[in-house]
């Protein structure tokens, strides 16, 4: 038999493919998580699709999907299931939270389960090292694949350190860049308390300036943060001073520079990021499949190390 997800000849007696990890047998897992052997059928849709949402069980008769304590339910025609195994058919509608799930992607693994030989009909298994798993994302036009980096790109993913140090750099880029704006904020609203009288007009004088000082220099420092990172991250060095002191590079999910916009979507996406309690949502990316952050999935970014 084969295996529908890589193709490779499967032992019959086996209970997951040795090349991939997918599920040889009757239970089919589906869920957004695309590390090997976790889900077989993957859905990248962050904001419904649990890590391990769902289990469809195949008998000779009859199909069964069962829910796996995901965050927004698993409905049949509406209906919501539990984590008991309860019967379906693939004309009816299931659905992950709001997200309508694509029965279709269950065809190839059904005829595996229920012995098809020649499922699902694909060219013959060459042995190669295997390429990022394509994972499916909710579109308004419907599931379209979205696979990983371009074949020859060097997956190289950057992980958590790697990207706090590049952190650490852009960070003391900005505070030098910080520093000669709130200098010339000074020098431009009058902002000297040397010059000041220490009596009450004085006081007045000086909290005035003051206030002046710091609604000038904010929104300065904020639109100079934003221009750094999405320019530099857009451009064709594909990432900021500190990314490239380092190696790194900011992508799409299938390797390809990103534009203006998504560089934008990704900076003010770190404001969610940022709101997550203990910095998990930075930590994250220590540990997810493809070393993303929070911000890094919202965008749809992948941050890569150089090819040596």
């Amino acid at each position: 038999m084969l295996c529908p997800r890589c193709n490779a000849p499967a032992d019959t007696q086996s209970r997951f493919c040795i090349h991939c990890g997918a599920t040889i047998g009757r239970v089919i897992r589906i869920g957004r998580d695309d590390s090997p052997g976790v889900n077989d059928v993957v859905v990248e849709h962050f904001g419904q699709v649990s890590r391990q949402h769902a289990e469809v069980v195949v008998e000779a008769d009859r199909l069964e999907i069962r829910d796996l304590r995901s965050s927004n339910g698993t409905f049949v025609n509406g209906r919501r299931v539990g984590p008991m195994a309860e019967p379906f058919r693939l004309t009816d509608e299931i659905r992950f939270g709001s997200y309508v799930f694509n029965t279709s992607q269950l065809v190839p693994w059904i005829e595996q389960a229920r012995g098809a030989r020649s499922a699902p009909r694909v060219p013959a298994y060459n042995p190669q090292p295997p390429m990022p798993v394509p994972v499916v994302q909710s579109s308004p036009y419907g599931d379209r694949p979205m696979p990983g980096p371009t074949p020859g790109w060097p997956v190289a993913y950057a992980g958590f350190w790697l990207r706090f140090v590049a952190y650490v750099i852009d960070s003391l880029v900005l505070s030098v860049l910080g520093g000669v704006l709130t200098l010339l904020v000074a020098a431009l609203t009058g902002l000297s308390l040397a010059s000041m009288d220490f009596d009450l007009f004085g006081a007045v004088e000086a909290i005035v300036s003051a206030l002046a000082h710091m609604f000038l220099v904010v929104p300065l420092l904020l639109v100079s943060t934003w221009l750094y990172f999405a320019m530099m991250e857009s451009s064709s060095s594909q990432g900021t001073l500190g990314k490239m002191a380092l190696g790194l590079r900011v992508t799409d999910l299938e390797g390809r520079p990103i534009n203006f916009g998504r560089a934008t979507g990704r900076f003010f996406s770190k404001i969610i990021t940022s709101l997550i309690p203990f910095a998990i949502g930075y930590i994250v990316a220590g540990f997810s499949s493809r070393k993303q952050a929070i911000h890094d999935m919202i965008a749809s970014c992948l941050v890569l190390r150089r090819a040596p």
